[in-house]
Parts: C-alpha cells; sequence; structure tokens
C-alpha cells in the first residue's frame, strides 16, 4: 500500500508525500489500517491480496 510506498501515511488528495500532508490521526498511525482494514475516516484502506 501507500504506506509501504512512501513509509507513512499522506493525505491522498495532495500530490506531494511531505511531512505537513502526514495524516495527523494517531490511530491510523498506530496500525488500525492494518489491524481493521481501513481507517476511521476511510481515506485509507489495507491492500486486499
Amino acid at each position: 500500500g501507500k504506506q509501504r510506498l512512501f513509509g507513512d501515511f499522506y493525505c491522498p488528495c495532495r500530490m506531494l508525500h511531505t511531512p505537513e500532508y502526514q495524516c495527523p490521526c494517531k490511530p491510523t498511525r498506530g496500525g488500525d489500517v492494518e489491524r481493521d482494514g481501513r481507517c476511521y475516516c476511510g481515506f485509507f484502506w489495507k491492500k486486499e491480496h
């Protein structure tokens, strides 16, 4: 997924992957996507195999 490609979760509306566009949600950055399959807001989803 994008986290593996870019090293963190970044705003999907922005083309740049800079620190100011990192997702500020602590649960998302703390593993919600891997554990639950998506973040609370629905911006980030776990890639299904």
